[in-house]
């Protein structure tokens, strides 16, 4: 009978003991489970979400699970794996570099010959050539700066000048070409390279007016901004030509996203405008227009696509409605996230 209140008491404790290590086994697995949901999240929006959303409190919960993985699933007392030593493994040698073609570059060609005074030996015969030993190296000159000075001759005519009844134009000029930008000491060649830094690399102006000033050329920016404004009246004929092809053609592909505008009339810096993109289809000449528009209504593109006839592949946005001889198609790339975002299936041709 004395032993009775300690085989409750032992019993007792035995299941207190079980409680709390079951509690600590269901915290691990919903743990476990909660970072499972988090990965599967962030897989389905890589997969079907846009690039450019911002991230979620389910991405942010996700990487501080991953950043906190080691110590979640750390145990001190487990025991170590056996090493295993594995063979190194060896590559075989390639003759060519990866990721390096000099093929179609001009080449300067240094020449390292034996002066005369080497070319007899030492036992007294001479030494001919047995072979050569070719080695290259990539040169590089940065853009160069250089002025080319106009000089126009003025001529007269003496006589004329004297007995001439003003019939006669008395002064004559040498013919010289025509200025592309008359008026200013920039070239076609300083235009397009100011152009090309800027749209083509991301090069800010200021960043320019910085690089040039290093070579000893001062430029200003509002001076590269005045050469862009001006090349538009050369560029225009050109982006016209490019939109009535890419209208004769019978698919068009089309997007928009957003940018921000710093000096813009009537609306706040921090406020949203829109660039929309059209892009030819893969059979015919490559095409690629962008559009500026400070809204995102439907009326730029069906302005834009004036004349077209065809397939227009776009995004599920309905601003794409109600174009004029348009058939528009869904695109394979948005179908599957737009299933899972709207759960309404989306037409795709």
């Amino acid at each position: 009978m004395e032993d009775t209140p300690k085989t409750q008491d032992s019993t007792e404790y035995s299941w207190q003991e079980r409680a709390l290590k079951a509690e600590a086994e269901l915290a691990k697995a919903l743990q476990k489970l909660e970072y499972l949901e988090a990965q599967m999240r962030l897989l389905t929006a890589k997969r079907f979400g846009r690039s450019s959303e911002k991230t979620s409190k389910d991405q942010l919960q996700l990487f501080e699970d991953f950043f906190n993985e080691a110590e979640s699933n750390a145990e001190p007392f487990a025991p170590e794996p056996e090493l295993i030593t594995v063979p190194a493994h060896q590559r075989a040698k390639r003759k060519k570099k990866k990721g390096v073609s000099l093929e179609g570059l001009p080449e300067t060609v240094v020449e390292y010959r034996l002066p005369e005074e080497k070319l007899t030996c030492s036992c007294g015969h001479e030494r001919h050539i047995i072979g050569q030993e070719v080695t290259k190296e990539l040169v590089v000159v940065p853009a160069q700066f250089s002025v080319t000075k106009h000089v126009q001759y003025v001529y007269a005519c003496r006589h004329c000048e004297n007995h001439g009844d003003g019939t006669i134009p008395v002064v004559v000029k040498a013919p010289k070409p025509n200025r592309a930008f008359p008026g200013s000491i920039a070239s076609p060649s300083a235009v397009a390279h100011v152009i090309e830094e800027k749209y083509v690399m991301a090069v800010p102006l200021y960043r320019q007016e910085k690089q040039w000033e290093r070579r000893g050329v001062k430029v200003s920016r509002q001076n590269m901004a005045n050469w862009i404004m001006a090349a538009q009246h050369w560029l225009q004929p050109i982006y016209d030509r490019m939109k009535e092809v890419l209208l004769s053609q019978d698919i068009i592909f089309a997007d928009e996203t957003t940018l921000q505008v710093l000096q813009e009339d009537g609306k706040k810096a921090e406020s949203q405008s829109y660039m929309w993109l059209y892009r030819s289809g893969r059979y015919g000449p490559g095409i690629v227009l962008f559009e500026y528009q400070p809204t995102r209504s439907g009326e730029h593109p069906k302005e834009f696509l004036k004349g077209f006839k065809g397939y227009l592949v776009t995004d599920a946005y309905g601003g794409y409605n109600g174009i004029p001889d348009v058939t528009r198609v869904g695109c394979w790339a948005h179908y599957p996230r737009n299933m899972v975002i709207r759960e309404k299936p989306l037409s795709a041709v």
